[in-house]
């Protein structure tokens, strides 16, 4: 009887978690324009979309392809691939953090819509 409590509480625990990074889906875009570098970045400026469903989280790079990860319970984001890295968090309906490729650091203040 008691393993049968504790897996359902397990169960309770699992599915809790999805649905709350399920709050998270949605695109999450760069104001018009995109979002200027840091000086190493000359004139860039980059714009693709945060795409998230069901936990997941991607991202379009030209350097590096679409990058993929997890969104944390609490919104947390942090993934990348070679030289380039996603971190940042996920709160309402913004996402604000930074994508950095090599020495090009972009901050990144997108919204969901």
């Amino acid at each position: 009887m008691k393993l049968r409590f504790g897996i359902g509480v397990g169960l309770l625990v699992v599915s809790g978690a999805a649905i709350a990074q399920a709050n998270f889906d949605g695109v999450y875009r760069a104001p018009s324009g995109g979002v200027p570098g840091n000086s190493a970045c000359g004139t860039t400026k980059f714009g693709y979309p945060l795409r998230v469903s069901k936990g997941a989280v991607t991202l379009q790079t030209v350097s590096q392809g679409e990058l993929q990860g997890q969104v944390g319970p609490d919104g947390s984001v942090s993934f990348g691939r070679g030289s380039a890295l996603v971190a940042g968090r996920i709160s309402g309906n913004q996402f604000v953090g930074t994508y950095t490729v090599g020495r090009c650091q972009f901050a990144l203040q997108y919204s969901k819509g």
